[in-house]
């Protein structure tokens, strides 16, 4: 079944009722039977869940969006494989189909539910029977309003968070395992990029993401960013923090496989270099329009808030990651000025918003310290990034940051390290260092499974997870 054909069959006339034509009708729709619906197709409805059985839809119990003990279909909560194929629902003003194991979106909707065929007024569901109608709406469903940001709980000036830059890509109850398992040891934050990422690619369950900006700039595939928003209620339930990266570097030439649309159109072909990219004016206001549609974009499982006024969620927002980065024998770091210039504009379009604006890191300590960043009014966050071993170099230029973050009243966090053997007891070491300065921390990475010759580790390298765990509930 495809998802025209099942938006479109919706579409029909029942008791002189017709669909709205600029969009169909949501699942379950105007249907005077459930012909059209496979056994086992679910809906929620004004607070109450339903499924198709043989003789009619069913009300099943009463459920609440915004919990994950009596969750609404479709649930952020549950996976996809635990529903029939090819199950259509709506929820939150929009039609969703499930071809083989993934929710596939298939587009806005609105209009009355008629699975009863009368259509006449609302009925309440009732508990005595099995087949009852879905009661019927005065006002077509929409995307529920917006609402003010709670006041979450900020977090405390010292902390230890993790990079798991894909984690959003990985099945729902994958992501609940993650989190449940970073919650228990302490971890406050999780670092993400807004990167395409291959299905199962790492050897995880990942089902896989689109590039934001897969071919052209301004061209925006948000599915990527839909995918981040079905896992906020998540973050919230465990009290974990986003911090993410809005693009990463290495996608402007390729170094790990990806090269996007700002690869495409300035790095790539004759006559093109990286250099370009970050002194380019064309390049920055098409990179600043990338950030206000990320910081702008509203998510329909939080209130339909911005991301920017979801700070329960979501820490800071990221320049890049290690933009200005070398590879591939170019030297970008051409504009010193590049992330203070993003971050003004950035600031511009989210005001006063409590969500925090950083700068990604820099490749190594050089570029992650550079002194325009210490010095922008509209930096929050000036990240560090290094890999070395050394412990007196991570040490000397901790220490410097420090004294140039209290300086200028920013914030410093070591944001990635890392090596790719003896992780538990680096992990230890760097851990005990960054408390011990009040440098909140971050290693590379969380992901099932372990690599065990890279640097990725999960809950089966007991070392390294016990090291996490233990130096995490220290950093207070």
């Amino acid at each position: 079944m495809s998802f025209t054909l099942a938006a479109s069959f919706l579409a029909v006339l029942i008791g002189g009722v017709v669909a709205e034509e600029s969009k169909p009708a949501c699942y379950p729709g105007w249907s005077s039977d459930t012909q059209d619906y496979i056994l086992g197709a679910v809906a929620s409805f004004k607070g109450n869940n339903f499924i198709v059985q043989e003789k009619g839809w069913a009300h099943q119990a009463a459920c609440d969006a915004n919990t994950d003990k009596k969750p609404c279909y479709p649930t952020v909560w549950q996976a996809a494989t635990n529903y029939t194929s090819l199950t259509q629902v709506s929820y939150n003003g929009f039609n969703y189909l499930l071809e083989t194991d993934s929710w596939g979106y298939v587009g806005p909707c609105e209009g009355l539910s008629c699975v009863s065929g009368t259509c006449s007024k609302p009925h309440p569901p009732s508990t005595k029977s099995a087949t009852v109608a879905i009661p019927v709406p005065t006002q077509a469903p929409q995307v529920p309003p917006e609402s003010p940001s709670p006041n979450p709980n900020s977090l405390p000036k010292m902390w230890a968070g993790v990079n798991s830059y894909f984690i959003y890509s990985l099945p729902p109850q994958d992501q609940e395992e993650i989190l449940s398992e970073l919650n228990k040891a302490n971890i406050k934050t999780v670092r993400i990029f807004l990167t395409a990422f291959g299905k199962g690619g790492k050897g995880t369950t990942s089902v896989g993401s689109n590039d934001l900006e897969e071919h052209t700039c301004g061209e925006y595939d948000d599915s990527i960013l839909s995918q981040v928003d079905a896992m906020m209620p998540l973050l919230v339930k465990y009290n974990i923090r986003l911090l993410i990266a809005m693009h990463d570097r290495w996608n402007l030439d390729g170094t790990w496989g990806t090269c996007d649309a700002y690869c495409q159109k300035y790095a790539g072909g004759p006559g093109k270099d990286l250099n370009s990219f970050f002194s380019n004016p064309e390049a920055q206001a098409q990179f600043d329009q990338r950030l206000a549609h990320i910081a702008t974009h509203k998510n329909p499982y939080m209130g339909n808030r911005a991301w920017s006024d979801i700070p329960e969620a979501i820490y800071s927002f990221e320049i890049a990651n290690e933009a200005q980065g070398t590879s591939n024998q170019y030297n970008q770091f051409s504009n010193p000025n590049w992330w203070c210039g993003r971050a003004t504009a950035l600031r511009s379009v989210i005001g006063a918003s409590s969500v925090l604006i950083s700068t990604g890191g820099g490749q190594n300590f050089e570029m992650s310290l550079g002194q325009e960043n210490f010095e922008c009014k509209a930096l929050d966050i000036v990240a560090i990034h290094s890999y070395s071993g050394d412990m007196d170099d991570i040490r000397s230029n901790l220490e410097h940051a420090q004294e140039q973050g209290k300086k200028h009243g920013k914030i410093v966090i070591f944001e990635e390290f890392g090596l790719q053997s003896g992780k538990g007891d680096f992990i230890g070491k760097v851990a005990e260092l960054c408390n011990s300065m009040g440098i909140p921390w971050m290693p590379w990475q969380v992901s099932n499974p372990t690599a065990w010759s890279d640097y990725e580790f999960w809950t089966d390298d007991k070392e390294t997870w016990s090291a996490l765990a233990k130096w995490a509930k220290l950093a207070v």
